[in-house]
């Protein structure tokens, strides 16, 4: 927590963000357009004693870790104090806070480990040593990542192609009858077609937009779009990824409406460094631009003129409502947020034979792990998997059995003679039915009929 600043003799601290800093004895702290974090919603719970503690000890994630993080780091507080109101924090306060969890919020718990040992090493009182060591010992089962695909949740996993279409189709017929404006027309668009986070989307500026002649002599459209998950700050990584043109038109001009706005705003004309960094999505409540140039760039720079993220949800929200989508599975009006058709798209790929790299290229991800949940969820991969081991392990199933005298026609040399398993020291070549360890299952078979 270094770069503290002095302004009207409060102590401010910078925040992850580097545009924004917040002083810790303010009930709310900015951390970014998308974040405030509510300090007092958990103080006003608080022991006395705590307070210091709790204050320091989030100031310190304030200025680490990603706002997002701290909002749910306060959210697990909320939920302990209010629950337990300790006026110390000791092993059974933890143990009797865990046993009032449902499966589905153990994740507050893995939260607050973590907060706790951080409070602890600071050196504020309010930990007890013990519970430390509790935290080290406690296995904690979390929800698997990627279940709402997995179990293809009708209110909370990918959209059918059905659905998805209506979706669509929706969109577009809201934009058409003016129930819906350019700037939402385009936003809907982009989160359905691209599958991007709304916090992606919303950070768009003019220069993000793109469109260029290759070498062929044919037009390529695209978007840099920022990423996100990186533990960056705003704008410092971006990913490319082609769009039609048609999506590409409505974008550029949703983004010449808002460098006019912006124009009409200063009563003067943007110059080009000005308006590549005017924001696509320009924030209604945004703070007023300043007559000095200077001012003006500093501020189309940073973030605090991008609209909100959770803007996007409600959108996508708004047009289910005003077009009455139903969906095809509930038969109620379908549940809708930029989650689902990021699912979709992903469970779209991997149905048109994508490989898990180029979907998790596609939808963003650091690493293939995340991407891999829509591999696993497809149908048709579970077959293609089944018909290439059901046979060996059939015979192994067979062998634990007794039963592996009505199983001869398998070839089975390459499974009793490979050294596959990880617990045999043994690395001659000798097959496994030659070990002086290994013992047939049936005796009444004999050994070289067995191993046929």
């Amino acid at each position: 927590m270094n770069n503290v600043k002095h302004q009207e003799e409060k102590v401010y601290l910078t925040a992850k963000q580097p545009d924004y800093s917040f002083c810790i004895n303010d009930d709310k702290w900015v951390l970014d357009r998308n974040n405030i974090v509510n300090v007092r919603l958990v103080s006003r719970f608080l022991h006395q004693k705590l307070t210091e503690g709790y204050i320091n000890t989030l100031a310190y994630y304030a200025c680490k870790y990603s706002p997002s993080y701290v909002i749910k780091i306060n959210n697990s507080i909320h939920d302990f104090i209010k629950k337990m109101t300790p006026n110390y924090i000791e092993e059974s306060v933890i143990l009797n806070y865990k046993d009032t969890l449902p499966k589905q919020r153990v994740q507050y718990l893995v939260t607050l480990r973590s907060f706790f040992k951080i409070w602890y090493s600071l050196g504020y009182y309010g930990v007890d040593e013990k519970v430390i060591t509790l935290f080290n010992a406690m296995k904690l089962k979390v929800k698997e990542a990627g279940d709402a695909v997995k179990n293809e949740n009708p209110e909370q996993g990918p959209l059918t192609d059905t659905e998805h279409y209506t979706f669509n189709r929706a969109i577009r017929n809201a934009y058409e009858f003016n129930k819906i404006n350019l700037y939402e027309f385009s936003l809907a668009l982009l989160v359905s077609f691209t599958g991007r986070r709304p916090a992606q989307i919303t950070s768009l500026k003019f220069k993000d937009i793109v469109r260029e002649s290759t070498i062929n002599g044919k037009v390529e459209y695209y978007m840099n779009f920022p990423r996100i998950k990186q533990g960056l700050e705003f704008r410092k990584s971006f990913r490319k990824l082609i769009i039609s043109e048609y999506i590409f038109n409505i974008v550029h001009e949703q983004a010449v409406c808002s460098v006019k706005l912006i124009e009409e705003k200063i009563g003067r004309t943007l110059n080009s460094a000005e308006k590549n960094e005017v924001p696509i999505f320009r924030s209604k409540s945004g703070r007023k631009i300043m007559t000095d140039e200077k001012d003006i760039l500093g501020l189309l720079s940073s973030d605090r003129l991008h609209v909100p993220k959770n803007v996007v949800d409600y959108v996508l929200s708004k047009i289910i409502k005003i077009e009455g989508v139903i969906s095809e599975r509930t038969g109620e009006s379908m549940k809708i947020n930029a989650r689902r058709l990021r699912y979709t798209l992903g469970t779209r790929l991997s149905r048109d034979g994508y490989s898990v790299q180029i979907i998790s290229e596609l939808l963003d991800h650091s690493s293939i792990s995340s991407a891999g949940i829509y591999v696993e969820n497809l149908p048709d991969n579970v077959v293609k998997i089944n018909q290439a081991v059901s046979d060996k392990l059939a015979f192994l199933a067979n062998v634990f059995l007794g039963k592996t005298n009505g199983d001869k026609h398998i070839d089975n040399s390459i499974l009793l003679n490979d050294k596959t398993p990880s617990s045999c020291t043994n690395f001659l070549e000798d097959p496994c039915h030659s070990c002086v360890y290994f013992r047939i299952t049936n005796n009444n078979i004999e050994s070289d009929e067995a191993f046929i």
